[in-house]
C-alpha cells in the first residue's frame, strides 16, 4: 500500500511470506515537481519472536541528490495494546 500527499511526501509498505517468516518492503521520500528530492528503501526479513511482535534485519537505502548511501538495518516491530503500531531500527 503506497501513498502520497499533495505536499510532495510519499510513503509505502508491503510484505510477502508467512506468519512467523516474513519479506518486507518500505519506501518514503519526497517529490518536487515531478523530481524526486530524497528518498529511503528498506528492504528486510522478519522473524516473528512472539505473538504480534518480529525482529527484522536488512538493508536500507538512502537516495539523496549528492551522497546516496546504503547501511545494514536491524530493528524490532510489532503491535502494542489497542493495536498501536511501532517500529525501532539501528542502523
Amino acid at each position: 500500500r503506497s501513498r502520497c500527499r499533495r505536499s510532495g511526501r510519499c510513503r509505502g509498505r508491503n510484505r510477502i511470506g508467512q506468519d512467523r517468516s516474513r519479506f518486507w518492503f518500505r519506501s518514503e521520500g519526497d517529490r518536487v515537481n515531478g523530481r524526486t528530492e530524497q528518498a529511503q528503501t528498506h528492504l528486510l526479513y522478519g522473524r516473528a519472536v512472539a505473538r504480534w511482535w518480529d525482529v527484522t534485519a536488512g538493508v536500507r537505502l538512502d537516495t539523496l541528490p549528492d551522497t546516496p548511501r546504503t547501511a545494514i538495518a536491524l530493528g524490532l516491530q510489532g503491535l502494542v495494546p489497542h493495536r498501536f503500531g511501532v517500529e525501532a531500527s539501528a542502523y
